[in-house]
């Protein structure tokens, strides 16, 4: 069990003759360009994510994997940064850091050149809290949007599951950021140091003699060498993952029918858009088509019924195959109908679907670039940039 007096072990002092006045150097170049970066890259991922309409996806992504990156650093600098950036230096349990915050709030506690213990056990949690959220951010992206690298890996199930786990670990983060700006005011506020500018330059302030141990200096080259390895095998691993199929995505031919016979009148519906019993029902039902008489040779509608229920919701793996698939049971053939549908469009208003460029809810691909394809991908929406005005 480490005790208090073992953590301060490296930072107890001897009388010394350097000057402290102008600040003890603490943070290397690595760890203040590490924090500062991370918050950038989260708060960026935050509002493409909550503010920006869905089309930023992209940009979300573009800094998740920042964070992912960065994350990457941290924990190889952990190993071969300098002295207060690395994790033996992180020598706390709970039970010692909740001591520490009792005696900070009691003014009793004692000062501690690097972390102290509230701060250590707050580093380890935080970044294994963000790990977990890069980590299910990626099934997210692999399982939901067929998306990615690992695409070709993970189920649409599994990357539904992980976006309820992101989103948990997501706000867990922003609870932890939370304690943490409040422990910096609490700091400021109560005289003791200021830990943002100490962030900022690198120096503390300390008025106490220099520590009686020399600390050690960041070994670059296994840190740099580590790193390009990991950077390597990232792009390798991309590159393959990119030759891999989505999975749940079936190879598609494109029906010259259907498009022709069907897209005279509107848009070629994806088949993955209703189930197999709906395709049947609606192809059976040509003379009365939504009130209207959309009947065709015996040969070309055996054709595309062949066509529409081979490819039906049933054999796709993606959000529209297995959510807006799941018809209404009061209205089976309008895929418009369908719960899921209503619950991703419900925001807009009418004027929307009558606008010159939309026309009707029928026209898919005036809002998503890539809806012959069946992927509706976020990024492919294009509602948000001026189609409705």
């Amino acid at each position: 069990m480490i005790e208090d007096g073992d953590i301060r072990l490296h930072e107890r002092t001897a009388i010394g003759t350097r000057d402290t006045s102008a600040g003890v150097r603490v943070w290397d170049l690595g760890i203040r360009v590490f924090h500062w970066a991370l918050v950038v890259a989260f708060a960026g991922a935050g509002v493409s994510q909550w503010v920006l309409p869905e089309s930023f996806l992209g940009t979300h992504l573009v800094f998740g994997y920042m964070v992912a990156a960065l994350l990457v650093f941290r924990l190889v600098w952990g190993w071969f940064g300098s002295e207060y950036g690395r994790f033996s230096h992180l020598k706390a349990t709970p039970r010692v850091a909740a001591r520490y915050v009792l005696d900070f709030l009691h003014r009793r506690a004692q000062p501690y050149l690097g972390h102290n213990p509230g701060g250590a056990l707050m580093i380890v949690v935080l970044l294994a809290t963000l790990f977990g959220v890069v980590i299910t951010g990626m099934l997210v992206q692999a399982g939901e949007e067929k998306q990615g690298p690992f695409a070709g890996f993970v189920s649409y199930e599994v990357g539904s599951t992980a976006r309820d786990i992101h989103a948990l670990l997501v706000n867990i983060t922003l609870g932890l950021i939370a304690l943490h700006v409040l422990a910096v005011i609490l700091h400021r506020a109560m005289g003791r140091e200021s830990l943002v500018g100490a962030m900022v330059t690198g120096r503390k302030s300390w008025h106490f003699p220099p520590p009686l141990l020399a600390p050690r200096k960041a070994n670059l080259l296994p840190a740099t060498l580590i790193l390009a390895t990991f950077a390597v095998a990232c792009v390798a691993i991309t590159r393959a993952g990119e030759r891999v199929a989505p999975l749940g995505v079936p190879d598609m031919p494109v029906s010259n029918t259907y498009r022709s016979d069907c897209g005279a009148c509107h848009d070629p519906f994806h088949p993955s858009l209703l189930p197999r019993s709906s395709w049947q029902t609606l192809m059976a039902e040509l003379e009365d088509h939504f009130g209207e008489d959309a009947s065709l040779p015996p040969a070309e509608a055996a054709e595309i019924t062949r066509y529409l229920t081979t490819y039906a919701a049933e054999a796709w793996d993606t959000e529209a195959g297995r959510r807006i698939a799941a018809v209404s049971p009061a209205d089976p053939l309008r895929i418009t109908a369908s719960p899921h549908w209503q619950r991703k469009h419900h925001w807009l208003p009418a004027a929307a679907f009558t606008a010159e460029s939309v026309k009707s809810k029928s026209h898919c691909s005036a809002c998503h670039s890539d809806a012959e394809t069946g992927s509706f991908a976020d990024q492919a929406i294009t509602y948000d940039q001026g189609v409705f005005r």
